[in-house]
């Protein structure tokens, strides 16, 4: 029963999260750069192994990393892949262009994934194409050696042989997106934080495969509607795609606590963890001082600097009662200054001061 009702909490702690962030609008985003970026990453994979390997062992690369779309999806992409390999050629400015055209999706996944974990320090666009670049890297390993495997490793026809196939398959796409969950949040996560997204997208993934293929087959969209219903098709799959990915981060988001809009749903309150904290008396001292309006100052080392009472202040002191499999409890102290200047006349300027503070118990 303790059990049912848990699930219960997560199931409507992650529904708040989809609602309060909007993920159903994210990945509409995701899915419009995923269909920019799709070709010209296909086009950096295919050429690179190409250059390593023969060309004929490139086109199995991609044929069996587009076993993930559905079958008229998948005919039309290689085809056009291969189009347009023939018109391509290995050069820096080629490759720089391509690598351009790919990293779009890598970089609205890194902005999707900052919101769900309510960061609010924005990441430079060095950081966010160093990130980018890396993910790219990775999953295009991950997708290289997926499809490596897939073109001369085979399991049979019957039961077994599909059932072995189909788990291969998915562990494949929880090693490609591991680096996804772990990267692109901006914040120090751990392995084991993001092990359930990372299964959940990987499962999701797998079922939509085989929900389109099923849909494909009944339907007969690419006969009857051409070329247009197949992109159609494709854009309808990378949305459902990237809202799954975006479910397994707010999911990792809420087991790990660190979703703002859905932590009181979440793993509920370790009491005696926050009463612990170094940390949890000071930031109670300091806000009932705020309170007063008494005099602020800060003092490091030897210096301390005078500072006008804050217009806003707010102090909070968290933490998530989490199981030890998810990283165990962590307790987090947070001091937010505010200071407006100029509200008088109607203009002006204002500051934040956050203060973070964290640590385990």
């Amino acid at each position: 029963m303790r059990i049912h009702r848990r699930a219960g909490a997560l199931g409507r702690a992650v529904w708040r999260e989809i609602r309060a962030e909007r993920l159903t609008f994210m990945a509409g985003s995701i899915a419009y750069h995923a269909f920019v970026s799709l070709l010209p990453f296909m086009l950096v994979v295919l050429l690179l192994v190409s250059r390593v390997d023969d060309q004929a062992t490139a086109v199995e690369v991609i044929t069996a990393m587009t076993t993930y779309l559905s079958p008229n999806a998948s005919d039309l992409v290689t085809s056009t892949v291969r189009e347009a390999t023939a018109q391509t050629s290995l050069s820096v400015l080629g490759v720089g262009v391509l690598l351009w055209g790919a990293i779009k999706i890598f970089r609205s996944l890194d902005e999707a994934f900052s919101d769900i974990y309510d960061v609010t320090t924005e990441k430079g666009l060095v950081d966010s194409f160093t990130d980018a670049i890396v993910a790219l890297a990775a999953v295009g390993l991950g997708l290289g050696v997926a499809g490596v495997i897939g073109s001369v490793v085979t399991f049979g026809d019957g039961q077994v042989g599909s059932l072995l196939g189909t788990v291969v398959s998915t562990a494949s796409l929880a090693i490609v997106f591991l680096p996804l969950f772990y990267l692109f949040p901006d914040e120090d996560v751990t392995v084991r934080e993001i092990v359930p997204g990372t299964i959940l997208a990987a499962v999701g993934w797998t079922v939509l495969e085989f929900l389109f293929r099923y849909y494909v087959a009944v339907a007969s969209v690419g006969e009857r509607y051409g070329v247009l219903g197949t992109v159609l098709l494709l854009l309808t799959w990378l949305y459902f795609s990237g809202f799954v990915l975006l479910v397994g981060a707010a999911v990792n988001a809420v087991l790990a606590g660190r979703s703002v809009d859905s932590s009181e749903a979440g793993w509920g309150e370790n009491r005696d963890a926050k009463e612990r904290a170094p940390f949890t008396d000071p930031l109670r001292r300091i806000e009932d001082a705020l309170d007063a309006g008494e005099p602020l100052s800060v003092a490091v080392r030897d210096e301390s600097v005078a500072l006008p009472t804050p217009d806003e202040h707010e102090v909070t002191v968290s933490a998530p009662n989490r199981p030890e499999s998810l990283g165990g409890d962590e307790v987090e102290g947070r001091l937010i200054l505010r200071w407006v200047y100029g509200r008088s006349v109607g203009e002006g300027k204002s500051e934040e001061r956050e203060v973070p503070t964290d640590g385990r118990e």
